[in-house]
């Protein structure tokens, strides 16, 4: 079995090179005083292994990044406390294709996976991440931009429904870790793409540098960024009582088995068996199907509407098939029934 921590494995790309995880949140100190280092696997069948990633960006500092990393972990290795981590060591390439942070992402999670069913033969380990509470704080806020049904506005998840992927640090934020990590002689590597902001930057950067301090002023007379993070996770904690609520009403209605086939099928379309168009979940679901389905950014600013989403579920209710001219999301874009009225499609 193996426990894989990712150091440089984020979405921005930040080097997190650290694997100390007993932090107060409010004071980086206190953990100086507790047992600082992992606590004990079982049976000792864990074995830490480090990856990191060159995406050969940012004229050759994301080389010097890489670099900073190999030699993190070989000063763990020469000391009493370490001497087995494994390194790991990726370079993006011309099969990856073009660049982009959604095409890198993908390009990490799957050489992770790979990499941690090859190390491990049972299927067993973690692959953790160096995500913490300010770029969960960005998710939301990216959600809100792009569109999103109230049912799945909610950030990032602490580790995925399988269990590979696990992010230890997200309930801390970012200036915790930084100072946790200066506390204890650490250095602190940042991706400098990371405080780009204005026309040209990714919106996740403009979002940090730009909106958030903004929101954060407005917020606050101190102008406390973690205002923001903590009243948006206020209302993702509403939303998430909300989702309870209608969950077990819906499992106390009938019908429940007939739901079975609803969601997305193999080649992209979304299953209509058990679809009921008044209930907020289900509708949540293709609200859910029809931004991933457009992309990043929701094919436009705006989205879809929720009208554009009641006159789809319209569209459902009619049960006409492909008789009917569909729902027209913009851009050449047309939400249509199949003639058999078993799915919905995005017809260019």
């Amino acid at each position: 079995m193996a426990l894989l921590h990712a150091v440089h494995s984020q979405t921005n790309g930040s080097v997190k090179a650290t694997t100390k995880i007993f932090l107060n949140p409010n004071d980086p100190t206190e953990a100086k005083t507790r047992d600082t280092h992992p606590p004990p696997l079982p049976n000792n069948s864990y074995k830490l292994h480090v990856a990191t990633f060159d995406h050969l960006t940012r004229g050759g500092k994301s080389t010097s990044d890489s670099a900073f990393v190999k030699d993190f972990v070989a000063t763990l290795n020469s000391s009493h406390k370490h001497d087995d981590i494994e390194l790991h060591e990726f370079t993006w390439g011309n099969e990856e294709g073009s660049f982009s942070q959604e095409a890198a992402r993908k390009w990490r999670r799957q050489v992770m996976s790979k990499l941690k069913a090859s190390l491990s033969t049972s299927g067993e380990g973690y692959i953790f991440t160096g995500h913490h509470k300010d770029d969960d704080t960005e998710t939301i806020l990216m959600k809100l931009i792009r569109g999103v049904h109230i049912s799945k506005l909610k950030g990032m998840d602490a580790k995925d429904e399988d269990g590979g992927f696990v992010k230890p640090f997200l309930k801390f934020p970012k200036a915790v870790l930084v100072a946790y990590n200066k506390f204890n002689g650490v250095e602190w590597v940042e991706d400098g793409s990371n405080v780009e902001k204005g026309e040209g930057a990714y919106l996740r950067n403009r979002v940090r540098n730009e909106l958030i301090p903004l929101l954060g002023e407005l917020c606050s007379d101190s102008g406390d960024v973690g205002v923001v993070g903590n009243r948006l996770e206020n209302l993702v904690e509403q939303v998430r009582d909300i989702n309870n609520i209608m969950v077990e009403k819906e499992k106390g209605g009938e019908g429940e088995g007939e739901r079975e086939g609803e969601g997305e099928g193999e080649d992209g379309e979304f299953l209509l068996k058990g679809f009921d168009s008044g209930n907020y979940l289900h509708r949540g679901r293709l609200y859910g199907w029809i931004i991933g389905r457009l992309g990043e950014g929701g094919g436009g600013n705006g989205g879809v509407s929720y009208r554009q989403l009641g006159k789809i579920c319209e569209l459902i209710d009619r049960r006409k098939g492909d008789k009917e001219r569909g729902v027209d999301i913009g851009k050449g874009r047309v939400i249509k029934m199949a003639k058999d009225r078993s799915c919905l499609k995005i017809v260019v």
